[in-house]
């Protein structure tokens, strides 16, 4: 495949000798570069942090949640407090 690349004149010159020393086409030293380049910055990349369930021991219930009558009276008195 054909492209057209602007390289800096040294970077340039440092691909040419490259090239020159493996007998590899100019495309061909490019391609490799690149990819040996491209292969590197995938490999830095991390991995999102594992996620870490932390618990603890809270004690015993002060309210047992599945009686609607004692629940609603304390979520009342949480909001009115913060008023």
């Amino acid at each position: 495949m054909r492209t057209t690349l602007d390289l800096e004149l040294p970077i340039l010159k440092e691909l040419k000798a490259f090239s020159k020393s493996h007998s590899f086409s100019l495309g061909k030293a490019a391609t490799a570069l690149l990819a040996e380049a491209l292969s590197a910055h995938k490999a830095k990349k991390k991995a999102p942090p594992k996620f870490k369930w932390h618990s603890k021991n809270m004690g015993p219930a002060k309210i047992d949640i599945s009686d609607k009558e004692a629940l609603y009276k304390i979520l009342d008195q949480e909001f009115y407090q913060k008023k």
